[in-house]
Order: C-alpha cells, then sequence, then structure tokens
C-alpha cells in the first residue's frame, strides 16, 4: 500500500458507517465490502463509527444516557456517552483483523482531535494529526471512535448529536482525503426524507450552499456543523447507502437546482391578543411560534410587559427550501399530528409545479 503520510497524501479515503448500518454481524459484513473495495483502490481508510445500533440497542447512545438522570455534571455526563463510539470502533476493528486486513483502532487521544469546554456540544477548535500519521504507516485501516475529543487538559467531550458526521469531516479535511463517504441506510441526499415523503425525488448532486441550508433546516443527512466544515473547505464528499454504493449523491461546487422539504420539531403555540415584535417569536398566521428550549426567554419577556398569552405545546416547523431561479426558504408550522401529511402535500406541490 502507498504511504499517505508523505508525499502525496490523496490516497486516502474516509468512510463513516452510522449506527444503524454497524448495529450486528450482518451490518458489520456490509461495512466491510466498502472497506475492501477503498483498499482495492490503492488507498488506506480510516472508518469512523457511531455507537452501534439506535435507542434500546446495548451501546447506542440514547441507551447511554438512560442509564443516568443527569445529576451528574456535563463533564461526566460526556465520557458515559462517548462510550458507545470507543466499543463500536474496537469490535469493528477485531472484526477487520478476522477478516485479514491490517487494521487498529484508536483511542480518543489518538485521533487528535481537540475542543473547547462546551460538553455534549463541543467545538473543535485544533487538530493534532502526529497520532494518526504514525497509525496510518503502519497500518491500512483506522477504525476512528466519533463524536468525540478531548480539551487540553485531557477531559473527553462529544460533539453533540450527529457528531460522528464532523469527525469524518475533519479528518477527511485536514489529512487531504480524496473522498470522504456517508454511509447509511439511505442512499444520498433526497428532495425530503424518503421514509416519511412518498415522492421523495434523489439528487445526484448537490452543491455546498444547499447542504448547509437543509442541514440548518433540519435534515438529518449531515450534522450541522459538520456541514459548515465541509462548505468553507469544499470536502470531497459522497453519501450512499450501507447495502449498495452505485447510487449516491455527491457534493460539488457548482449550482444545480434543488428543493428540499425538512422539518424542526418541539415548538410552542403562543396565542396573544395583541401583535408581538421579539427576536424569538416566528408570526405564522395570526399566532407566535418558539422551540421549546427558548420559551421561558420569551415567558419571562411577555410578563415582564404585562402581556397575556395561551401557551401549547405539541408544534412543528416545516421548511421548504427552493433553489432554481432564486434561492427561497418558506416556514409553516403545524400540529405534530399533522406533520407528514403536510409535508407530502407541500412535497408534491412543489415536485409537479417543477
Amino acid at each position: 500500500m502507498k504511504d499517505v503520510t508523505q508525499g502525496n497524501r490523496e490516497n486516502l479515503v474516509i468512510l463513516k458507517f452510522g449506527g444503524t448500518s454497524i448495529r450486528d454481524h450482518e451490518g458489520f459484513e456490509k461495512a466491510f465490502r466498502h472497506v475492501k473495495k477503498a483498499l482495492d483502490g490503492e488507498n488506506k481508510v480510516i472508518c469512523v463509527v457511531s455507537a452501534m445500533g439506535r435507542a434500546g440497542d446495548a451501546y447506542a447512545t440514547d441507551t447511554l444516557r438512560q442509564l443516568i438522570r443527569r445529576y451528574v455534571t456535563k463533564r461526566e455526563q460526556d465520557r458515559l456517552i462517548s462510550v458507545g463510539e470507543t466499543i463500536s470502533s474496537v469490535v469493528f476493528a477485531d472484526f477487520l483483523i478476522h477478516k485479514g486486513l491490517r487494521a487498529i483502532s484508536l483511542a480518543t487521544h489518538e485521533i487528535g482531535i481537540i475542543t473547547d469546554h462546551a460538553f455534549t456540544d463541543a467545538n473543535i477548535i485544533a487538530f493534532h494529526d502526529t497520532h494518526i500519521r504514525h497509525y496510518l504507516t503502519a497500518y491500512d485501516v483506522l477504525v476512528v471512535p466519533g463524536f468525540q475529543g478531548l480539551t487540553e487538559y485531557g477531559d473527553v467531550t462529544t460533539l453533540g448529536r450527529g457528531g460522528s458526521d464532523t469527525t469524518a469531516i475533519v479528518l477527511g479535511v485536514h489529512l487531504n482525503a480524496k473522498e470522504i463517504r456517508i454511509i447509511s441506510d439511505v442512499d444520498g441526499i433526497y428532495s425530503g426524507d424518503p421514509r416519511i415523503i412518498k415522492n421523495a425525488y434523489r439528487y445526484t448532486y448537490i452543491n455546498y450552499m444547499q447542504l448547509q441550508t437543509i442541514t440548518h433546516n433540519g435534515s438529518r443527512i449531515l450534522h450541522d456543523k459538520a456541514a459548515k466544515i465541509a462548505a468553507i473547505h469544499q470536502a470531497p464528499i459522497v453519501f450512499t447507502h450501507i447495502d449498495h454504493d452505485d447510487r449516491m449523491t455527491r457534493v460539488i461546487t457548482e449550482q444545480v437546482p434543488l428543493f428540499n422539504i425538512t422539518a424542526k420539531h418541539n415548538f410552542y403555540r403562543f396565542h396573544l391578543n395583541e401583535p408581538l415584535h421579539h427576536p424569538l417569536a416566528d408570526e405564522y398566521l395570526g399566532d407566535y411560534y418558539v422551540p421549546v428550549t427558548e420559551s421561558d426567554e420569551l415567558v419571562k419577556w411577555l410578563e415582564e410587559q404585562n402581556i397575556g398569552y395561551e401557551k401549547t405545546l405539541g408544534y412543528s416547523k416545516i421548511n421548504l427550501f427552493v433553489d432554481r431561479d432564486e434561492t427561497k426558504i418558506k416556514s409553516v408550522y403545524v400540529r405534530n399530528e399533522e406533520l407528514i401529511e403536510h409535508m407530502n402535500f407541500i412535497h408534491d406541490l412543489y415536485l409537479y409545479r417543477g
């Protein structure tokens, strides 16, 4: 194999595997085929892995979160919830070695990601590649636990939900990888989540601005932080499926027509008897909508202003992003129980207009 740590370092492929893709032996076998194909192309490979499975599975991040009542500090919580990815990395590395590959798993301090102290949602502030370069010389495949880093004092931090995406993008950017493949149970980026949008359309290409916009608006195809880093550095990203890599979406710099529908959840509806102007409140059809996480601040302000209100939980925000002759973002609010019906109706309205 070529040494990607010297001279031309472009013979490196980053493969990011989501938790549902490597939840069991069958998933490992499928992931192995992706690794083997990358190696057959005369590349070295870094696999970035999430915790295995989803909530309810033994080592999934949400399962680990449920082990505590969160009385401990966020610093302590990060030590717990980072364990799922560490387990995945060691188990998957063991599987790859069994398959005959020169593979090794890396510990958190060997990844080289340094973060601030915003525990449970840390931001990357530096990257040190000493350890990872050494291992790339000695091994063909490195298996890296995603979602985590260290502070300058050595405390483990996590990068927020979906943070394994950020790990993959950061490694790909700083190691000058020729491709970063985001591998999941969806074969690319669609006009809407194909699991809930009946007529969702898959795009062959999407550009960096569009990727940033849809992830900010609620698409879970990539972590929002990862999309921002990718756009700044024009990271060579491909989104593909764990079962087959012949269908995919590639991120490019050129302008392409696109529309996409997403949703954000957990909003309060505020009904008031007078018009309101407040940066937290989004007016729609005469009422005002605020994320649950920011509602206390608005309530405090309303009470200070002696403004009466009725507050109702259970709303979602639908975002429609249209990027054709001109760029538009339209939003509507609906009750949670009406969300899927409305998303499909709005999606098809724009699909057949296009």
